[in-house]
């Protein structure tokens, strides 16, 4: 008889391998089943699955990433937790750029940029790490740092097109019209359907007096957004500068017809520019 009580710890523990090594299969299915989803883009599901298999398996860096990448891709707030367990696990590169990411999503900047930083110094060679460490300071109004990153993002990057947008934007807020107007192109030239740039650009030029170039660039931004109110008022400018008047009255009547239009939306009223029956 007291063998069998000898024998009792080991029929537990092999009761609590056997056990584990169900949880594992169920887990490791769970995983399969994750990853068929994912490649059919069925992104819930497979999110539904990975829940599964956190629960199942051995909460461990690679795991808990996947789960957090999921949250974040579907824009769940849940990828903040569990991309900061990824990163008390490891502090990759990835997982500070995706927390930076997440937090940013949030309007909360300045954690953004402590993540971002974090990527920098996780690999200082990473062209999108040092992009967003510059963005994000360029934001936040230190323009010294966020110089420093965009240009080490511009030597990495052999396609770096916001890069380019970001350096030309902190260019032409530090009054050097012409080194932005160089970026600003370029991104154009990557971009060539960013009716922003164009607008950018266009502002630029009529500033400086360049009356011509801002024309060549507020028409393009015309032929991609007609509706918009903004393009109008910078063609009126460049008409009225140029003494062409009926063109600037012109321009003028329908900046005031979208303006009108778009507070008429706002109040949830029709616009006395629309047609009634």
């Amino acid at each position: 008889m007291k063998y069998c009580w000898l024998l009792f710890p080991t029929l537990i523990f092999a009761a609590q391998d056997i056990d584990q090594q169900r949880r594992f299969e169920q887990g490791m299915r769970h995983l399969k089943e994750a990853a068929a989803h994912s490649e059919n883009h069925r992104d819930r599901e497979a999110l539904a699955e990975l829940e599964k298999a956190y629960g199942l398996l051995p909460p461990g860096y690679e795991l808990t990433k996947l789960l957090g990448e999921t949250y974040f891709k579907l824009r769940d707030p849940r990828a903040a937790d569990f991309l900061e367990k990824a990163a008390t696990l490891n502090a990759s590169e990835e997982v500070c750029l995706l927390l930076g990411q997440t937090y940013w999503r949030q309007t909360e900047f300045r954690r953004a940029l402590v993540w971002f930083e974090r990527a920098v110094r996780a690999n200082p060679q990473s062209a999108e790490a040092q992009f967003w460490t510059g963005y994000g300071n360029q934001l936040l109004g230190n323009s010294v740092a966020a110089r420093g990153a965009l240009e080490k993002a511009l030597q990495l990057g052999t396609d770096q097109s916001l890069a380019k947008l970001a350096m030309g934007h902190l260019l032409a807020a530090e009054g050097k019209w012409e080194d932005a107007v160089v970026y600003l192109r370029q991104y154009s030239e990557q971009r060539p359907k960013d009716v922003e740039v164009r607008l950018k650009l266009g502002q630029i030029y009529l500033d400086r007096g360049l009356h011509a170039e801002a024309r060549a660039e507020l028409g393009k931004a015309l032929e991609l957004a007609a509706d918009d109110k903004r393009v109008h008022y910078l063609l009126a400018r460049v008409y009225t500068a140029a003494n062409e008047a009926e063109q600037a009255r012109q321009a003028f009547a329908t900046f005031r017809k979208l303006e009108a239009e778009e507070q008429a939306r706002k109040r949830g009223e029709s616009s006395p520019y629309l047609k009634r029956d």
